[in-house]
């Protein structure tokens, strides 16, 4: 007999296929779509009895993907593998997941603490200011915080009731989880774990941890009494299944006009052009029957997220089409789920955000004071309507004001439409509001909670079958000089508070453009 490991480590991607030119075996990033591979392999291999997860202190991810990966460990469970879950600190995302585990094991110098969800966030208006530079924010919806960082010093009214309730939902699902995987009452957590740093000794105590040990002594005893040999999964096809043919199509970034962009001071895009032609393959495919679409963005280009829409919905007239909203699915992130016939999403996934935003920035003191001048020849009075060396005419505002509206008017439209709802009611749940997945579902922006087993469920179902082939994509292209070369570090959200301060850099690149987009900024606070 055989057991095997799988490490939780570093930041979790939804995929690895979109952005890197590695194969799946060099791949640094860990992913829930090769967590979803990896574990299907191990059910199906009836030779492998033992699974050790590793939760290392580095791990982060988004509550919504926490939500999947503990769906993934359970089901590993129910189908007879013994699942035994390590960590030497019990946090909040380790508690969780270890619930859904046969047993826990801790060294005796770890610790456990159940302390709570936070959010922090920064403000660039008073350094903005500082520069000599102004910030014209146009928005539609009050609660579109996209722009805030530039026009705010402090939270508003607005964001702190999303936010808050975003947290409140982070809280209750975290809780009602491991209250139940451990069937412990809710009044016992609160009295014995909420808000407690907790020795191994104790946790023992308090029948969280099965046995105190280090992981390896832990193994080393198991291949000694046990006879078992560690099992490596050389290569994983990103495939599973037999029968009726379902591809899983991910969208794993930012939105953007054109191609990919890693280097985007916002973390990965996914350009409008790469992904139609994703979604075009898969159409004309004609042994695919049915696409999941796997949607984890916090959204970005209106004109992007409206062609990737399009796209879906020339799809949709052939095939089945599917979401499954992952993390984050705000914005453009929902614009280019709501043509599915189902949205399933989690209960923590942040969605909706429904609206409209465009910051236009005013440089030319701030070009002054470094002795930086302009002269512009045009030949209309609008040509330069995109310039950072002026302030903005009345009527050019107002112009600007309208396209804003318009966009915003045909994005509550498209929603209606495709979520059989007027307009007014839509608007109604709209401006630009986050809502929780579990709140989504009950204003009509969603259907069900579930993962991708259960859009697949949702399929047999519905085409009366027990069987389906099921294919990831997008496909994993690996060049010649990509295999003789290291990967490069991860670009990541994380990153985009420090690019802001090349100001002038990302003022440029994002000055003009409207945008449905969720505040990715910020969009690292919610690593958990």
């Amino acid at each position: 007999m055989f057991y095997t490991k799988i490490i939780l480590q570093g930041k979790c991607y939804d995929t690895d296929t979109i952005f890197s030119q590695f194969p799946l075996i060099n791949s640094k990033k860990f992913t829930i779509a090769n967590l979803t591979i990896l574990c299907e392999n191990i059910i199906k291999n009836k030779s492998i009895k033992d699974v050790f997860i590793e939760y290392d202190t580095t791990f982060s991810c988004m509550m919504g993907q926490l939500e999947q990966i503990y769906n993934l460990l359970k089901r590993m469970t129910v189908h007879g593998k013994k699942t035994i879950f390590f960590s030497s600190d019990y946090n909040e995302k380790a508690l969780y997941l270890s619930g859904a585990c046969s047993k826990r094991i801790m060294p005796e110098c770890g610790r456990l603490a159940f302390l709570g969800f936070k959010r922090q966030f920064s403000y660039l208006k008073n350094l903005l200011e500082k520069l000599n530079i102004e910030a014209n924010v146009i928005r539609r919806g009050k609660f579109k915080g996209a722009a805030d960082i530039f026009r705010l010093d402090k939270i508003d009214e607005a964001q702190k009731t999303a936010h808050s309730r975003i947290l409140e939902v982070f809280d209750e699902t975290a809780k009602k989880t491991i209250c139940s995987s451990f069937n412990f009452s809710q009044e016992f957590f609160n009295e014995n774990i909420e808000g407690k740093i907790i020795w191994a000794q104790e946790a023992k105590k308090l029948g969280i941890i099965d046995e105190i040990s280090h992981l390896q002594q832990y193994i080393n005893k198991k291949e000694k009494e046990e006879k078992i040999h560690k099992y490596t999964f050389k290569k994983l096809k990103s495939r599973f299944g037999k029968g009726r043919k379902v591809a899983v199509l991910y969208f794993d970034g930012g939105i953007k006009d054109g191609e990919n962009d890693a280097n985007s001071p916002l973390g990965e895009e996914i350009g409008d052009r790469y992904m139609i032609k994703q979604i075009e393959k898969i159409r004309k495919n004609k042994r695919i029957k049915s696409l999941i679409f796997k949607v984890n963005s916090p959204g970005g280009s209106a004109t992007a997220s409206d062609a990737i829409a399009n796209a879906l919905l020339e799809l949709k007239k052939e095939k089945d089409l599917i979401v499954v909203q992952s993390g984050v699915a705000g914005s453009g992130g929902y614009y280019i789920s709501f043509p599915a016939e189902k949205i399933f999403t989690q209960n923590t996934t942040i969605t909706g955000s429904i609206g409209v935003i465009s910051v236009f920035f005013n440089m030319k003191d701030f070009y002054e004071r470094f002795g930086i001048t302009h002269s512009t020849l045009k030949t209309h009075e609008y040509a330069d309507i995109e310039t950072t060396t002026r302030k903005k005419t009345e009527e050019e505002l107002k112009l600007l004001d309208s396209l804003i509206e318009n966009i915003y008017n045909g994005f509550l439209s498209n929603v209606a439409k495709n979520r059989n709802k007027t307009v007014e009611q839509i608007d109604e749940v709209a401006q630009g509001r986050i809502w929780a997945g579990i709140d989504a579902i009950k204003i009509g922006l969603a259907d069900e909670i579930g993962d991708l087993h259960s859009a697949l469920d949702y399929l047999k179902e519905k085409h009366k079958t027990k069987n389906l082939s099921v294919e990831f994509y997008p496909k994993r292209k690996v060049s010649f000089i990509s295999k003789l070369i290291s990967p490069k570090e991860d670009l990541s959200f994380e990153r985009s508070i420090v690019n802001l301060l090349n100001i002038e850099n990302y003022i440029k690149r994002n000055n003009y453009k409207i945008l449905a987009m969720y505040p990715e900024i910020f969009l690292t606070d919610f690593y958990i």
